[in-house]
């Protein structure tokens, strides 16, 4: 208790009228060797989590620091499903250029011409009932390797996310744009994540919408976070009730993304 005062853990206040009081215990375990020898005694000062009320004391739960098992794991995942992770004196830098050149070959556009941008700045997709329709195992397939791609590549995050709305009823001037987006990719495959040593602790987020290109139903939204330097998540979605101005539909995307 003494330690724990003097590092400043707590602070001591008057308790608050109508505040649900939570205790504490001490938990003592020993740790012992393969011999059943006591090697160590550990000590814990723990909440009694049982008598919080979800919403009024806490909103979340998590787990304040990562263990190493966590990451091995990670690094397991990221070996087996395609991650390339390299690390150096400044930083690491994260992708899925493998996963993307075979992307491209198994939908035949490796020898296509490299698309400059994701899609065309007048490009407004919409539900055609009368267009020429394709083959939507195809579609649905094209869609689920860019979706898998997201995971490291932001940058397609709104297009893939866009033509992911055709999937019921995909028609060829659908499919026209997913190959423009695998041509993009195929001229970026060597694209990724940065994570720079040289950062800070500061967590700042950017919000936007696009209200009046979705000629269907409602708006998309999109938002990113940066810790530091360093971008973390990122969305992008449709949301869920129709914005009447361009005003309501900022103030919706800044809400969503402030509790999202």
């Amino acid at each position: 208790m003494v330690t724990r005062r003097r590092n400043d853990v707590w602070t001591i206040v008057e308790r608050q009228n109508h505040t649900n009081v939570i205790g504490t215990k001490w938990i003592f375990k020993n740790k012992s060797d393969e011999f059943g020898t006591i090697i160590r005694n550990k000590t814990r000062l723990v909440v009694q989590g049982y008598t919080q009320i979800e919403g009024l004391d806490f909103d979340e739960t998590f787990a304040p620091v990562a263990r190493l098992e966590s990451i091995r794991l990670l690094l397991f995942v990221a070996c087996t499903i395609g991650f390339k992770v390299k690390q150096t004196e400044e930083g690491t830098f994260v992708s899925q250029s493998k996963y993307a050149k075979n992307m491209v070959k198994n939908f035949g556009l490796e020898t296509s011409k490299h698309a400059k941008t994701l899609m065309g700045t007048t490009t407004k997709l919409t539900r055609v009932e009368n267009g020429v329709k394709v083959d939507p195992t195809l579609y649905r397939s094209m869609i689920a390797s860019l979706l898998y791609l997201t995971t490291s590549r932001p940058d397609i995050c709104y297009s893939v996310g866009v033509c992911g709305r055709y999937q019921g009823n995909p028609m060829e001037s659908h499919v026209i744009v997913v190959k423009r987006i695998i041509r993009y990719v195929h001229g970026t495959v060597d694209y990724g994540l940065w994570y720079s040593n040289e950062t800070n602790s500061n967590l700042v987020c950017f919000s936007d919408v696009d209200w009046a290109s979705n000629a269907d139903d409602r708006n998309t939204s999109g938002g990113c976070f940066y810790l530091g330097n360093n971008l973390v998540p990122w969305h992008s979605k449709n949301h869920n009730s129709i914005s009447l101005s361009t005003a309501e539909a900022e103030y919706i995307a800044t809400d969503f993304n402030r509790c999202g």
